[in-house]
């Protein structure tokens, strides 16, 4: 029962990370040049999705 309350809250971290970084995504699927015009930080960006897909994997 302790690893099912442990899995339930990576999962609701990563579904919350990543319903924040949807911007980001969209931003990311438009074109490097439309992020980098919209003020988007790759690296930081990259770094997020990471976190919320490893969570929710």
């Amino acid at each position: 029962m302790n690893q099912l309350y442990l899995m339930s809250i990576a999962i609701i971290i990563g579904i919350i990370i990543s319903l924040i970084s949807a911007k980001m995504l969209n931003a990311l699927q438009l074109g490097d040049n439309y992020a980098r015009s919209m003020g988007l930080n790759f690296k930081q960006a990259r770094n997020i999705i990471f976190i919320s897909t490893s969570l929710l994997a």
